[in-house]
């Protein structure tokens, strides 16, 4: 039997279920913007494959601007 990237995506779904990676996997394999799982239907953009900036941190480092789409 030959694996699957879906197939590999699924079992990880499962064998890592409580370790909160999910995202980080569906970011890599190309699918948290553009895949439907569970109830989710695919974003109209990609903005989410990257993380907002937390408020605390732009409020200390004036440097830094905040992730676009956040």
């Amino acid at each position: 039997m030959e694996l699957t990237e879906q197939e590999l995506l699924d079992e990880w779904g499962r064998e890592f279920l409580a370790e909160s990676r999910r995202r980080t996997d569906l970011i890599r394999f190309d699918k948290f913007t553009k895949g439907t799982w569970w109830d989710k239907k695919p974003d109209a953009d990609d903005h989410t494959n990257i993380m907002p900036i937390g408020q605390s941190v732009l409020l200390v480092s004036p440097q830094l601007v905040q992730n676009p789409g956040y």
